[in-house]
């Protein structure tokens, strides 16, 4: 905003507010205030609390969901990232950011049979992104499934370009 650029984050931040006040379940505002807080330094357990409360107002919010998932895990809270991001995909369906962020959580939180299963639905979205591929074989690594790792770590690299 204006107040941001002429370096005034607590104008900014009671803006943000004002319309919070007015409409709770403004996932921009909400997410504006969210970065705000990052700037200003607040601690992570405050972040995630902010960010809990942010979804509850706004649970359909693909933005608000991938903040609070993003923060669980630079917590590190991989198990209740991995749980973000199991009831966000149940209820945005298959969104690809949505099942990067619950594979990687899952693959953190030493559920790799879980992740393996959401890399592979991601995979099926979007079948040349060679990460997806990569992030894949690391599942069936940790899974202990080496042959199909390394069927998904050839398909990862020869999509590299």
């Amino acid at each position: 905003s204006l107040d941001l650029a002429d370096q005034r984050p607590e104008a900014a931040r009671a803006r943000l507010q004002r319309l919070l006040d007015q409409d709770p379940a403004n996932s921009s505002a909400r997410s504006a205030l969210l970065s705000l807080e990052i700037d200003r330094g607040a601690s992570g357990d405050e972040l995630i609390a902010m960010a809990r409360q942010a979804v509850k107002l706004a649970p359909t919010s693909r933005e608000l969901r991938l903040d609070l998932i993003r923060m669980l895990l630079a917590k590190p809270d991989a198990r209740g990232a991995a749980q973000v991001a199991q009831e966000s995909a149940g209820l945005l369906g298959e969104d690809p950011e949505l099942l990067a962020a619950q594979g990687q959580a899952q693959l953190l939180a030493g559920e790799a049979n879980l992740a393996s299963k959401s890399f592979a639905r991601l995979q099926a979205l979007k079948p040349g992104l060679p990460q997806v591929h990569l992030w894949l074989a690391d599942a069936y690594r940790e899974a202990g499934d080496g042959a199909r790792a390394l069927q998904a770590l050839k398909a990862g690299l020869q999509r590299l370009p």
